[in-house]
């Protein structure tokens, strides 16, 4: 039985041991490596490609391992592939494992999108796209590729800034962009997700992150839920862009603060804002029966107490002002987030905003009087809550 240290290629804090017999083969290792690792190693253990760690003759290292140059295909240049047809015992008789070695790169496949025609795009399904997406990835094209700004997209939580950003990415040439996307999280563990090796990893704020990097491929990074607890580790990330690199940032932040003219041109920083959505734009989307269809048990806001049901209860409604009434039922609670409009009820969205105000309530400073009609700016986009917003800044 030996101890083996085994590193994803290029990937930073991705150690781990595998223990396997001598006399077991390369197949035999790669069914191990897949075992001990399933949730960063989700292909199956026959399509993993292992690499000897060894480097003029001498054994890599953790930041070694981390650190080595892939190639267009993921692959470690100039390290020698463990071929099945040789045995464990190719490591050499004499073998013996020292702490803080790497033995084994581990490469997993990268997979390649298979593109089929569509032969009849008139019966394809599609929904109406607000104005303000096809805006967003003008932006992105135009001012983060073609001119390699710092891209900051801005916008209420629940609006779509962050599946527009997604879709842009993946439309991107893989053969000519890594894309690297960053969901963070306070809370919870964040995670990294990147085309270019075809891996999904969790981190820990804190922790020491380095971008993986391919050979010949230009980075597309996307950090998704910035705020400003987070800007030590953005900092972390703007030390590791390279002039090439391309770099977006989604927040549901409303403002960045306090910024200078000088400051934004030095770094060739770029603001994109969304907004919330409107009634009109809710009413272009479920005009499609098909997208309608799926969203409409979400609309079961009935009590008319809290909104005026203008029409009555004995007025017999056509369906079109059935929809109408039940949107607009809806959006009481809602507001402009499409997030709780199509994919939450009611029932879900109510406890968000009874939060909200409890902690008011309870905690009645400036900051949290800010903080709430903040959210209700977002989600509403109402021109009264802009105001009183700015009423509270200017006491502040």
């Amino acid at each position: 039985m030996v101890k083996l240290s085994c590193a994803i290629a290029g990937l930073a804090r991705s150690v781990f041991s595998v223990k396997i017999d001598t006399d077991k083969s390369v197949a035999h290792l790669k069914d191990a490596i897949k075992a001990t690792n399933p949730t960063m190693i989700r292909c199956d253990a026959t399509h993993l490609q292992l690499f000897l760690a060894k480097e003029s003759g001498a054994w890599l290292d953790e930041a070694g391992a981390a650190a080595v140059t892939l190639d267009e295909h993921g692959h470690p240049l100039a390290f020698e592939k463990m071929m099945l047809s040789l045995w464990l015992k190719y490591f050499g008789e004499k073998f013996q494992p020292e702490d803080g070695q790497v033995h084994v790169l581990v490469v997993v496949p990268n997979k390649r999108r298979c593109l089929k025609p569509v032969e009849d795009v008139e019966n394809f399904p599609q929904i109406d796209i607000r104005v303000r997406m096809h805006e967003l990835w003008a932006f992105l094209r135009n001012e983060v590729i073609v001119k390699n700004a710092r891209g900051f997209i801005l916008g209420p939580s629940g609006t779509g800034k962050s599946v527009s950003t997604l879709s842009f990415a993946a439309s991107l040439d893989h053969h000519e962009w890594n894309v690297v996307w960053i969901h963070l999280c306070e809370e919870w563990s964040s995670y990294f997700l990147s085309t270019g090796i075809n891996l999904f990893w969790k981190f820990a704020i804190g922790d020491e992150v380095k971008l993986p990097r391919v050979l010949d491929k230009k980075l597309f990074i996307c950090v998704d839920e910035y705020d400003y607890n987070f800007k030590s580790f953005l900092s972390s990330i703007y030390a590791q862009l390279r002039e090439d690199d391309r770099l977006v940032i989604c927040s549901s932040m409303s403002a960045l603060g306090h910024r200078s003219l000088e400051a934004d041109r030095r770094v060739n920083l770029q603001v994109f804002l969304i907004y919330s959505w409107t009634q009109d734009e809710y009413l272009a989307a479920i005009a499609d029966q098909v997208f309608y269809s799926k969203v409409m048990d979400f609309f079961d806001a009935t009590n008319a107490f809290e909104v005026n049901d203008e029409g009555g209860d004995d007025v017999e409604l056509s369906d079109d002002d059935t929809k109408k009434l039940a949107l607009a039922l809806k959006f009481y609670y809602a507001g402009g987030s499409c997030r709780f409009m199509f994919q939450y009820p009611t029932e879900d969205v109510k406890p968000f905003w009874k939060e909200r105000f409890t902690l008011l309530r309870a905690k009645p400073t400036w900051s949290h009087i800010a903080m709430v009609l903040g959210t209700l700016i977002q989600s509403t986009g109402s021109m009264e809550c802009k105001l009183t917003v700015h009423a509270v800044d200017d006491s502040l």
